[in-house]
């Protein structure tokens, strides 16, 4: 079976009113997201500038543990890698996953796509048994974040990133005390 993707660039105000308009609907269902994911695992500068309107964070793709003070960028917030359908790749890759948190100390992110033919639901029972196993915390995004985010994040620190993306001005500083910054003042951001 071949599958065919169209992918359609919206302008500015109709990603800001597709993300409000989702946010509000869910809402009203009680559901409050505060959370975004990217599509695809894309992330660009003007969608994550619409995004940080209304969400906390805002997840791609991209397997990594994530660990404040641990490289030369900040921790990323607003593109949050995460590690997609390991429930079917088998337990060696899942231990393999799990014990780089554990030797880290670092936050990761696990996504599946349940409606797959390839999800297995006995890998994702092996993940979560094996997690706490390990003594790894299963929680929420949000409470991760007050564990693992920056302290102020002012700008957008991954611009530039991408082949048609300009580097934006940016201050950070991260759950470790670092500075992360490109300008000469605060007052060029605000």
């Amino acid at each position: 079976m071949s599958r065919a993707y169209t992918f359609i660039r919206l302008s500015d105000d109709e990603i800001e009113t597709e993300i409000r308009t989702s946010i509000s609907e869910l809402a009203s269902m009680g559901l409050h997201a505060i959370h975004h994911t990217a599509p695809y695992s894309t992330s660009h500068y003007t969608d994550r500038k619409i995004i940080k309107k209304y969400c906390a964070s805002a997840r791609r793709g991209g397997d990594g543990i994530m660990v404040p003070g641990d490289s030369d960028i900040p921790f990323p917030t607003y593109q949050l890698h995460c590690y997609i359908e390991m429930s079917n790749k088998g337990n060696a890759a899942i231990d393999a996953m799990l014990d780089e948190i554990v030797s880290s100390n670092g936050f990761g992110i696990m996504m599946e796509h349940t409606w797959r033919r390839n999800f297995d639901p006995e890998g994702l029972s092996y993940m979560f048994q094996s997690a706490k196993a390990k003594g790894i915390d299963i929680t929420t995004r949000s409470e991760a974040l007050k564990r693992f985010g920056n302290l102020l994040e002012i700008g957008d620190p991954y611009s530039g990133e991408e082949k048609d993306e300009t580097a934006q001005p940016f201050y950070v500083v991260d759950r470790t005390g670092m500075v992360f910054e490109n300008i000469n003042s605060v007052s060029e951001i605000l």
